[in-house]
């Protein structure tokens, strides 16, 4: 059995195969942006990392979550309407996506307007 454990490596953010979100997205947002939101939001973390700023096509997103570009752009409004990202249209060329900055009131995660309940369904 310890052979066994001493086969499993560490995980290590050096290799930098890791990103990072804020808990808040998590515990505050995806009620709001739903399981949708929150993966593309991850998407773009994952691209951003520390830069804040990912521009990943719109059909390699939707290729990986298996959804429609169609649906990507709704969700790109549930987050832009959340205060999450700020989408950079350009045309002819891929888009930027801003990752913004959450400001924190106390415990909890707001922003100048508040949550917004957006519908996904």
């Amino acid at each position: 059995m310890e052979k066994e454990f001493s086969k499993i490596e560490a995980r290590d953010i050096r290799n930098s195969d890791w990103y990072w979100i804020s808990r808040s997205v998590l515990e505050d947002y995806a009620p709001k942006i739903g399981v949708v939101g929150l993966a593309l939001y991850n998407i773009y973390a994952s691209y951003a990392r520390e830069k804040g700023l990912a521009f990943p096509s719109q059909k390699k997103i939707a290729k990986t979550l298996k959804i429609s570009v169609p649906t990507l752009i709704k969700y790109n409004k549930i987050l832009e309407e959340n205060g999450l990202i700020k989408v950079e249209r350009r045309k002819g060329r891929t888009n930027l996506i801003y990752l913004l900055k959450l400001f924190k009131e106390g415990s909890k995660t707001t922003l100048e307007g508040g949550l917004k309940e957006i519908n996904t369904k």
